[in-house]
């Protein structure tokens, strides 16, 4: 669950760069993967899901200065950009694009930009079937406990889902 200044970082960024007709859906990405440790990956060794969902394009960074206002980086933080919080976020959780149909973009404005993110993992889906969509996603690519998950859809192999050591921007945290 997100705290207050995450919850308030997530809307003034999403407001101030809306103008540039980009969401910034890579402020999930960012959450769950420098910001989330979850039971099912470090104890478990299985992923999670993660959804994001919308009708247009993803932001492509999400500036330092931001990172240090809104989620309290140290000062001189570099951004982070789209490429590397989705691939943050594939460590822990298989990811989902669902790009909403009955919206203002169309699928063929924004297909070649997202498919250069995540791959196959974009889906697409008018609001009223945007659940249905989610729940066979997951059926059809869930895993149960006990059956090999080296297989994923990533890149990830469950022997190296120990916590990495690697520079992240989240040790900038004050």
């Amino acid at each position: 669950m997100l705290n207050y200044r995450e919850k308030e970082f997530i809307e003034v960024l999403d407001k101030k760069l809306h103008d540039n007709k980009l969401e910034s859906y890579l402020l999930a990405w960012i959450m769950a993967g420098y910001h989330t440790d979850t039971d099912c990956w470090y104890k478990r060794h299985r992923k999670g899901f993660l959804f994001t969902l919308g009708d247009e394009p993803c932001l492509n960074e999400v500036p330092g200065k931001a990172l240090e206002e809104f989620l309290g980086y140290q000062k001189g933080a570099k951004g982070i950009t789209a490429q590397e919080a989705l691939k943050k976020a594939q460590e822990q959780y298989e990811v989902y694009h669902i790009h909403v149909t009955d919206a203002s973009w169309s699928y063929s404005d924004i297909e070649r930009g997202w498919k250069g993110l995540v791959g196959d993992h974009l889906l697409s889906a008018s609001s009223g079937e945007i659940a249905n969509i989610i729940a066979e996603t997951i059926k059809a690519h869930y895993v149960p406990e006990g059956e090999d998950t080296t297989t994923t859809t990533t890149e990830t192999k469950v022997e190296e889902v120990e916590k990495p050591v690697e520079e992240n921007p989240a040790d900038n945290l004050l």
